[in-house]
């Protein structure tokens, strides 16, 4: 789903109200960055670097010092 999803749809997805919840964005972040490392080898350049500017766009949402244990 994260591969096909725009970033914002991600974002409304692991936000609790305005507030983005760390360690899903973390983890769907870390996620996306698989699947683009795992495109990259398979020879997919494209669908690599789609999955690389979202991963970015949703490590750069998160605060340097963020909880990832759960509550």
């Amino acid at each position: 789903m994260a591969r096909i999803a725009s970033v914002d749809t991600l974002v409304s997805l692991i936000a609790v109200g305005d507030e983005i919840n760390p360690m899903q964005c973390w983890l769907t972040a870390e996620l996306l960055l698989l699947d683009g490392m795992k495109a990259d080898s398979g020879g997919s350049a494209a669908d690599a670097a789609i999955s690389y500017e979202k991963a970015l766009r949703l490590f750069e949402l998160l605060e340097p010092n963020a909880a990832l244990s759960p509550a």
